[in-house]
């Protein structure tokens, strides 16, 4: 299955239950797996790099564009339950405000750029 269409099914699916937990950013929930590369008013970008077999803590993210730097086999685990996915070196994926945790399921690190569009 499209790997963007899986996520905007899970997102989808975890906007219409609305967040039933405490909404806590990336960079608070896992600091050892995002670090904050630039934030201002608008914007929050982070770099995320999951170790292989590493899997990070509950955390949410605002509206939200990803790119893969180095992509891989992720399992992404939200309260509706867990789809693997793949994704290529260099995809980009555009998603809603969600929670969830990720599970990098690779033999590899996974490292991605993540810019946030914050509330206003």
């Amino acid at each position: 299955m499209n790997t963007q269409l899986v996520i905007a099914m899970m997102t989808l699916l975890a906007c219409m239950q609305g967040v039933a937990k405490a909404a806590i950013p990336a960079h608070n929930a896992a600091p050892a797996q995002y670090q904050v590369l630039f934030e201002n008013d608008q914007v929050l970008t982070l770099k995320m790099t999951l170790a292989a077999n590493e899997r990070d803590k509950w955390h949410s993210h605002h509206s939200e564009t990803v790119y893969f730097q180095r992509g891989g086999t992720l399992a992404i685990e939200t309260e509706h339950g867990v789809q693997e996915v793949t994704v290529a070196d260099g995809e980009v994926m555009w998603h809603p405000s969600w929670r969830h945790r990720v599970t990098n399921l690779s033999a590899h690190p996974v490292v991605a750029i993540i810019v946030e569009q914050k509330p206003q």
